[in-house]
């Protein structure tokens, strides 16, 4: 049987190592970031708003990208007996002004070669996501 004082000690060693290697690591890191700031320079970033996106289908949103001074979100949506997929149901673009997204005509992915991918996409492959 171990001795309960022999323990206790072993384990306050122990965690004393590791808070020491911890703050050592911190310190290291937190130079290496302060260097790579000097030289790279910094932009902080800063949570201004929150906000809601809607859109016309109950839906998962799967990416939100800026494009050009526009955002595109992408989702997936379940539309059950429906069987033709078209741009505008699984894609919306937005303008963010006043702290609120704007909803803007899909023109930013208006492409032929793109719709006819697209449609084929869903046609032929029932998992697309």
């Amino acid at each position: 049987m171990t001795d309960p004082i022999l323990a206790g000690g072993t384990y306050e060693v122990l965690r004393s190592r590791l808070r020491s290697a911890a703050n050592d690591l911190d310190d290291r890191l937190n130079t290496l970031n302060d260097q790579r700031n000097e030289v790279f320079g910094n932009v902080p970033t800063k949570l201004i708003d929150t906000c809601r996106v809607t859109t016309d289908h109950n839906c998962i949103p799967r990416d939100l990208v800026a494009i050009g001074g526009q955002f595109l979100l992408g989702y997936n949506v379940q539309f059950g007996l429906k069987t033709e997929i078209t741009l505008p149901d699984v894609f919306a673009a937005y303008q963010f002004a006043d702290h609120q997204f704007h909803r803007q005509p899909l023109t930013v992915i208006e492409d032929q070669r793109f719709a006819e991918d697209f449609a084929e996409l869903y046609r032929f492959y029932k998992g697309t996501t």
